[in-house]
């Protein structure tokens, strides 16, 4: 890892933690680590930064907005082939259409995401993201399974 990330990502969460997700100053320090991930293919800091620019937009309020970010990630983990970024790339899909009010395609995203999540992997994900993909999964899931009807489920 280049002394860039090392300097830049534990920034962008001082930022992130001091003015929130949907703050200019963390996008605007996110979208210079997304370049700098892309360009030396850095997968781990490549999913934290789409992390970061889909929190950043549906905090904002731009659900719209952040389909991009989840479809970024969905061609950047095609192009890898990392079953990590596919996983987390269908759970920001899903959630985006979760907000948008699209259940139906928000439940077979999620279940997309689930397909390539893998427990012995996902220890090392939870700890650079906060997030476990099954259980921020489930716990939506949840919410659109009770509003299409399905309470027993």
């Amino acid at each position: 890892m280049s002394s860039n990330f090392v300097l830049r990502e534990p920034l962008n969460s001082v930022l992130t933690g001091m003015r929130g997700w949907d703050s200019p100053e963390g996008a605007n320090h996110g979208s210079a680590i997304l370049d700098l991930a892309k360009s030396q293919r850095e997968s781990r800091s490549l999913l934290l930064r789409l992390w970061a620019m889909w929190s950043n937009t549906v905090t904002q309020g731009r659900i719209a907005d952040s389909m991009v970010w989840a479809r970024r990630l969905l061609v950047e983990s095609d192009q890898s082939q990392h079953p990590e970024l596919l996983g987390f790339g269908h759970t920001f899909d899903s959630m985006s259409n979760y907000y948008l009010g699209h259940r139906l395609h928000a439940r077979e995203c999620s279940e997309r995401a689930l397909a390539p999540y893998d427990v012995q992997r996902a220890g090392r994900w939870m700890q650079l993201t906060s997030v476990d993909v099954r259980t921020f999964v489930e716990v939506w899931s949840s919410q659109w399974t009770w509003m299409l009807g399905y309470p027993d489920q």
